[in-house]
């Protein structure tokens, strides 16, 4: 396991460019006004770290289950390099909350600006952040995938 270097790592940006893009930006360096940053734990190919970013979505404005599919697609990167993982608790564009289900049947949401991993997480979902479906002790996965997918993004993680 590596040790994490400050700032470098995974970023989440949106980028209200041509109706909305997100982007997923690898940078060595801190990335100013992202939504949210990886720490990646294993080793990440160098190349990931030139060019700029990659656009994950475009014209996310004209639809919001691209912003959170966006989210989504982020931290199943991240999940692939063992990352710890901060949501900056940006409010713009859209607010977000980020639920954590855990082996068991445990709910949990994450707090801005709290770091952590998807390590022993068996599902996750990114939805707005006024929905109140999650606001509970326990959930059976099934349920937990099936309401993030109907609230914003869903997945399965082991």
């Amino acid at each position: 396991m590596l040790t994490p270097v400050p700032d470098q790592g995974a970023y989440l940006v949106f980028n209200p460019a041509s109706h909305g893009q997100m982007n997923l930006v690898w940078s060595e360096t801190k990335v100013t006004d992202a939504l949210a940053f990886g720490s990646p734990r294993k080793k990440v190919p160098k190349f990931k770290f030139q060019g700029g970013g990659t656009t994950v979505l475009q014209k996310v404005e004209s639809d919001n289950a691209k912003y959170f599919n966006g989210w989504g697609q982020f931290l199943k990167q991240c999940q692939a390099y063992d990352c710890s993982i901060i949501d900056f608790g940006i409010t713009e564009p859209i607010p977000i909350a980020i639920w954590l289900h855990l082996p068991g049947g445990a709910v949990k949401k994450v707090g801005a600006n709290d770091a952590f991993t998807l390590e022993g997480i068996d599902a996750i979902a990114v939805i707005p952040a006024n929905n109140r479906d999650f606001e509970v002790a326990t959930m059976e996965s099934r349920l937990f995938v099936q309401k993030g997918q109907l609230a914003g993004w869903s997945d399965r993680l082991l």
